[in-house]
């Protein structure tokens, strides 16, 4: 059976078993399909799950459909010890087998043999299945494994995925906090916060069953506010555990209730009864979900580090006791498993390197930094203000899009002490964006490199020495191989550190021969159409996209200045002076440079392949396409508007029983003149002038008078005017607040939401955004 019959057979025996399991008397409440796994011998995705109660992770037995040269044991096997059950059932060509575990070995109990039926033969397979599930009955209810027998890989499975299928309802929280402003300015993105949120209260509750920290009693609406005064329960050395995170929110009663409920089946399987047990679940989730919360493997193996140790991101938690930087929840699984360990904790720890308070300098930095996003201002001051507490001699000019990493990797240089030993994985586009040079000039200045290698078109591995060594022989290795060079002759610029990387040889030749060399202020006076022609033939624009990390060429305007900037090689005087002699008004064409500069270069002139060729278009990290606009659009209007829109004054006015009106004849939208002695002069778009008296019937009015009203007719009392516009205007603001939450919840970035939640506003003919919540934009005397 191959993948696309496997895969649709068990779409059908699915939809039959569930369609059993609703009409008979089955201990099974529902069916999945291919749910993937950890277990011993990695993921695994079972065709087949029947669940007792999916909920509190309580399977009843395992479907497998094995090859002609398997029999599906093994996979059986490792699946029903991540399920936390002893049977599983292969369904084969000609006999299906009831397995059983025994002494750590898949026994078979039961065979059933069978004839193919036909393939249209529904009711056939309908009594196979149900001959299944009755024998499947027995098994259930008899193979459940004990609690204390239960494998490190079951509460894995029970911990990943409920965190998987509580991420979507809590993060659709933190959009609607964001869309009201409840989250400061430097706060990640929500689906970030999301995952913060969903692991640490998860681990809270893991230590807690661990010490039996909640009281029996607690329900799931003061779940939260009883973990947190279960603080003194806790050792020590996991009481951070319970700090609220950085803008970290309540939980929303909903997930409340599931996390309660995840909780007692915790205590009910005496999870945290086995120290070594949980410590290897912690384990588990780090292996295959550490590089959510920005954990990485060690950039370089170290062999013997020199002491103290600062781990930057990293991974696994070490057993050495040295500092450590990263996030919240990260740093929190960390140190739960060493506390399970009982090994020592963490010499220090920080959120981030900025905020590190280590005992002494590190003679040892190891880690990666990633954090590409863009600081807000206030946040960079902050940032370049604690540069000066590790580099006071030095003041940084950094552009205004410097990543949050380059900040980081500029505090991490300066912590570390004379002579240490820097190993760090880092973005790649450092070595060709402007933002570059600050590290750049630290390195030059203080450091030696003393390896380098290029890991991926995004990353790259560094290894440095706090210690000027010019003479020191540094190692890069790029897609063509290794190449040694004395740090001497490449610390001059970034650019030939990008070029020994990555060109291939006969390139690499024609630099060391000085046939290609770097520029000159003068060559760019004196041969400026050649400079410009050699950058539009194939080897120039090779060239370029190397040192530009793939940029576009620049105009002709600026070319000059980004040659010299970027250390752009170029030929000889000679081969310049030959391609600026090249007669006619318009430039030759790339053919004709290509084939002049072979005639001077030989095959080097053609590269075959350029930097970044057949990289992927940027994935949706969701893994989803987002829905039409317009349908989006209309969705939400149908969801915050389902009652209709306000109209201004009529609805307003049934509250009053035949109100004295005043009729007012409207010439589009009205705007505030002056006042004079309680009277409102407002003025209208053709320049007439309407007065009115006292500040509530001009409020009314101005309400009045937007999207082209061509009369309308207002209460002559004052009070009732003034009531009417402040019930008008609260309404609007829960609309718009509404329409914000709505708008945040359904799509995933939130200038987006915001833009979209502005123009579905407009779309309804209501007063405009930026009147809503500040009235002095509309009316003020």
């Amino acid at each position: 059976m191959d993948e696309a019959t496997r895969a649709l057979f068990t779409a059908n025996l699915d939809r039959w078993a569930t369609e059993l399991i609703d009409r008979g008397r089955y201990p099974f409440r529902r069916t999945e399909t291919f749910l993937p796994l950890l277990t011993e011998a990695g993921e695994i995705a079972p065709p087949l799950i029947f669940w007792i109660n999916r909920d509190s992770f309580m399977a009843g037995g395992l479907l497998f459909f094995p090859g002609k040269k398997e029999d599906g044991s093994e996979a059986g096997l490792h699946c029903s010890r991540a399920l936390g059950i002893e049977c599983f059932i292969t369904w084969s060509a000609d006999e299906i087998i009831f397995w059983q575990e025994e002494d750590g070995k898949a026994c078979p109990r039961r065979k059933v043999p069978w004839s193919r039926p036909g393939v249209n033969d529904t009711a056939s397979f309908l009594k196979i299945l149900r001959q299944i599930l009755e024998e499947l009955k027995t098994f259930a209810v008899l193979g459940a494994r004990p609690a204390d027998q239960l494998s490190p890989f079951y509460f894995a499975n029970f911990c990943r995925i409920f965190l998987l299928e509580e991420q979507a309802s809590l993060e659709e929280a933190f959009r609607v906090a964001r869309g009201e402003n409840r989250l400061s300015e430097n706060a990640p993105e929500p689906r970030v916060l999301t995952l913060h949120k969903n692991i640490l209260t998860c681990l809270r509750l893991l230590a807690l069953a661990h010490c039996d920290g909640l009281p029996p009693g607690v329900r799931p609406d003061g779940l939260e506010k009883a973990m947190y005064f279960s603080i003194d329960r806790l050792s020590p050395e996991i009481r951070f555990l319970m700090d609220p995170g950085p803008d970290e929110l309540p939980l929303p009663p909903a997930s409340a209730v599931r996390f309660h409920h995840f909780y007692r089946r915790l205590v009910q399987l005496r999870a945290g009864l086995d120290d070594t047990r949980l410590a290897e679940t912690i384990r588990i989730l780090l292996q295959h979900g550490s590089s959510c919360l920005g954990g990485f493997a060690d950039p370089f193996p170290l062999s013997s580090p020199e002491e103290p140790i600062l781990r930057v991101n990293p991974a696994y938690p070490s057993s050495d006791g040295s500092a450590e930087t990263g996030a919240f929840p990260l740093l929190a699984a960390h140190a739960l498993f060493r506390f399970l360990q009982a090994t020592p904790p963490a010499a220090a720890r920080g959120f981030e390197p900025a905020c590190m308070e280590l005992p002494s300098s590190p003679k040892t930095i190891t880690g990666t930094l990633y954090d590409t996003r863009i600081p807000r201002p206030l946040r960079r001051e902050w940032l370049t203000a604690r540069l000066r507490t590790v580099w006071p001699n030095r003041r940084f000019s950094l552009p205004p899009r410097t990543p949050y990493w380059v900040f980081e990797f500029l505090h991490l240089l300066g912590l570390a002490d004379k002579g240490a030993q820097i190993n760090l994985r880092l973005p790649a586009d450092w070595l060709s964006e402007e933002f570059g040079a600050a590290p750049e000039e630290l390195i030059r200045d203080f450091f030696t490199l003393d390896r380098l290698e290029f890991e991926s078109v995004r990353t790259l591995r560094l290894q440095l020495v706090k210690d000027s060594r010019p003479w020191h022989e540094t190692v890069l290795s790029g897609p063509h191989g290794q190449r040694r060079r004395t740090w001497e002759t490449i610390r001059e610029h970034r650019s030939q550190l990008l070029l020994v990387l990555h060109l291939p040889a006969p390139i690499i030749e024609l630099l060391e021969k000085e046939r290609l060399r770097s520029p000159e202020k003068e060559d760019l006076t004196r041969h400026a159409r050649g400079i410009y022609l050699f950058t539009r033939s194939s080897l120039g624009r090779y060239l370029w996209s190397i040192i530009s990390g793939g940029a576009p060429l620049p105009p002709r305007s600026r070319l000059r200045r980004e040659i010299l900037r970027r250390k752009l090689p170029l030929p000889s005087d000679q081969i310049l002076k030959g391609l600026g002699l090249s007669s006619g008004q318009n430039p030759p064409s790339r053919k004709d440079l290509d084939g002049e500069l072979e005639a001077w270069l030989g095959d080097a002139a053609r590269p075959r392949k350029r930097l970044g060729e057949g990289k992927k278009p940027v994935e949706d990290p969701s893994g989803t396409m987002p829905p039409p606009r317009e349908s989006l659009k209309e969705s939400i209007i149908q969801e915050v508007f389902m009652d209709g829109v306000p109209e201004f004054p009529a609805h307003y006015l049934y509250d009053y029983f035949r109100p004295k009106l005043t009729e007012f004849t409207l010439e589009g939208p009205l705007k505030v003149e002056g006042e004079f002695f309680g009277r409102i002069r407002l003025r209208d778009h053709k320049g007439d002038l309407l007065e009115v008296e006292g500040p509530e019937k001009a409020r009314a009015l101005i309400l009045s008078s937007v999207h082209g009203r061509v009369s309308a007719a207002l209460p002559e009392d004052r009070t009732i005017c003034e009531d009417i516009t402040t019930r008008y205007l609260a309404d609007l603001t829960a609309l718009k607040m509404s329409l914000v939450r709505t708008a945040c919840r359904r799509t995933s970035e939130e200038r987006a939401a915001r833009k979209l939640a502005e123009e579905i506003w407009e779309s309804m003919h209501l007063p405009p955004w930026s009147w809503i919540g500040s009235e002095k934009t509309y009316f003020y005397v």
